[in-house]
């Protein structure tokens, strides 16, 4: 995410953001977001991971790389994705075995009670209701969700101090337009009712902050403390 004089606005998709979204240079923000993601997916992430896997919202896995760091199978693994130019940043993980599918995260293509893990890496694109209902359809009884994303406190502080809405990012590509995505980032308290709503029971939290980050860390978290989440992370099961 990178601050700019708007020229125009796109409708807000990633398909609009893919060339560049993972271009840390120019959105060190998502950057700093997806380093602290997987750096909690190493926390939390069970061992073993199960015999039936998702990662949604995939665009480049970070499960598929986790999988693949410890030797782990890649032919049980599904990644979808609602923007098919952001899960092209996945295709190199279908010669290992994964299968991929082009899906918006409340409509997954599999049965009822069918994943055993579904992570969702900054999920705030889809952070809804709906989706928790449909975690509740295809999670199997033993099965677990592991999802993070960006923190609250900073949401609130930056896009308020930005003028942007509550409830989307805004980049900035390189030829000035300016795409607005949704995003919603809650209180955890919230998160906890949507997922105790969704007839589904937290395990366990956890986040990474601002003091753990590697270099070079984004001007736009300098606005919270050290000590404040940048990410955090929310363990569920059936």
């Amino acid at each position: 995410m990178t601050s700019s004089s708007p020229e125009a606005t796109l409708d807000g998709s990633y398909a609009a953001l893919a060339a560049e979204y993972y271009d840390a240079k120019r959105h060190p923000t998502s950057a700093n977001f997806r380093w602290a993601s997987e750096r909690l997916l190493e926390r939390l992430l069970p061992h073993p991971p199960g015999r039936s896997l998702c990662e949604v919202g995939a665009g480049d896995s970070a499960l598929a790389a986790w999988l693949a760091k410890r030797r782990h199978p890649l032919t049980n693994l599904l990644l979808t994705d609602a923007s098919a130019a952001m899960l092209a940043y996945s295709e190199r993980w279908a010669r290992d075995g994964a299968r991929l599918a082009v899906a918006p995260a409340t409509a997954l293509p599999v049965s009822d009670e069918s994943l055993d893990l579904i992570v969702a890496s900054l999920a705030d694109p889809y952070d809804e209701s709906a989706w928790w209902s449909e975690v509740n359809r295809v999670l199997t009884p033993s099965g677990r969700v592991v999802l993070t994303t960006p923190a609250i406190g900073w949401a609130r502080a930056f896009r308020h101090a930005a003028n942007e809405p509550t409830a989307s990012a805004r980049f900035v590509r390189a030829d000035g337009k300016v795409v607005d995505v949704p995003s919603h980032i809650r209180e955890p308290a919230d998160e906890r009712i949507l997922i105790a709503d969704a007839g589904l029971r937290l395990v366990a939290e956890d986040a990474v902050r601002r003091t753990e980050l590697m270099a070079p860390v984004s001007h736009k978290l300098d606005m919270i403390a050290p000590q404040d989440p940048v990410v955090v992370a929310y363990v569920v099961a059936r």
